[in-house]
């Protein structure tokens, strides 16, 4: 069983005015029951209860909903093979009830390759803003847009050596009615009738000096095929992406350096030479300090280089930054 809450308080100035403020909570619970059966089975179920809040200085039309979940999966192994199912009804209390489902296979090709499968369909409700960001000159929320639901196949073979591990993955994502926000002076989200996502991902995982490498590099082909669009990028989707973490142990300190890089994409779905928003590449540096087994001492050195660049066009992202934290971990 696990219990969680989360806020998020902000508040908004320009010229050195207060111009807003947009206070969310969430409040989450989840139960989850597994049952072996020998060496080679496992049956799961439970549930999982969000509900969200918000408060702002502006009005919205809803300021509180929440989503019921419930789930069963199982999985069994026997000889070369793997296969894994489930099943999840979500009641959303704006949208009503919606299932999905997944079916996976493996098959152990040697003690070092593994070759996969993979089906399953998923759903996305509209987000509070999506649905009731109180109407600006600039932005608006759409109370008529609709959930996402999607359908995704994939195959993939991955390795495990003494050296350490690699994986490649094909997938394809098709997609109804995706959430995007569109337009100008309001902007608002809208349904995108058909997407379709291609994509080829590659991992590799190996200890180089004493550090622990994880690379992660993605080709993807994000397709908008609404009738207006067919053929264009999806809006604000890369076609490339990188992503290195480099982690040592020395002694109680840990030390860590993050490289992520991503290529051009288009802020429209027209993706007409002014929407172009070029690519970047960001490094962050991390240390933590053990106290003991529970407790640990973190810092984090965001954008170290003090990138600019934005993943929508008018709106900057943080440059460089500090963050600390304090973890405790008893189990």
């Amino acid at each position: 069983m696990q219990a969680g809450h989360s806020e998020d308080l902000s508040d908004n100035f320009q010229d050195g005015a207060f111009y807003s403020r947009f206070d969310t909570r969430r409040d989450s619970l989840s139960w989850q029951n597994d049952l072996r059966f020998g060496e080679a089975q496992v049956l799961s179920f439970g549930m999982d209860y969000q509900t969200d809040r918000i408060e702002s200085s502006d009005d919205y039309a809803e300021d509180s909903r929440y989503n019921k979940g419930y789930f069963v999966q199982y999985q069994v192994a026997f000889g070369r093979h793997g296969v894994q199912a489930g099943l999840r009804r979500d009641d959303d209390e704006f949208f009503g009830a919606h299932d999905t489902g997944s079916l996976g296979y493996s098959f152990n090709l040697s003690d070092a390759l593994v070759l996969t499968a993979a089906y399953g369909t998923a759903y996305r409700a509209p987000t509070f803003n999506d649905l009731h960001y109180p109407a600006s000159s600039a932005t608006a929320g759409n109370p008529d847009v609709k959930p996402e639901e999607a359908q995704s196949y994939e195959i993939g073979i991955r390795g495990s050596h003494g050296w350490g591990e690699w994986s490649f993955n094909a997938y394809e994502n098709q997609i109804e009615d995706l959430i995007v926000w569109a337009g100008s002076r309001p902007m608002r989200p809208e349904n995108v009738d058909v997407a379709r996502i291609r994509g080829i991902e590659t991992t590799l995982a190996t200890v180089l000096a004493g550090w622990d490498v994880a690379a992660n590099l993605t080709f993807m082909d994000p397709q908008d095929r609404s009738k207006a669009n067919h053929g264009h990028l999806l809006q604000r989707r890369a076609k490339r992406h990188f992503n290195l973490d480099m982690d040592r142990q020395f002694g109680a300190i840990g030390l860590g350096a993050s490289l992520y890089a991503v290529s051009e994409r288009f802020d429209k779905a027209s993706n007409t030479d002014e929407s172009r928003m070029p690519g970047y590449a960001l490094v962050d540096l991390r240390s933590e300090y053990r106290v003991d087994e529970a407790w640990r001492l973190q810092v984090k050195l965001a954008n170290l280089f003090n990138r600019d660049y934005e993943t929508t066009q008018t709106y900057e992202q943080p440059g460089r930054a500090v963050y600390f934290t304090v973890r405790y971990q008893a189990i």
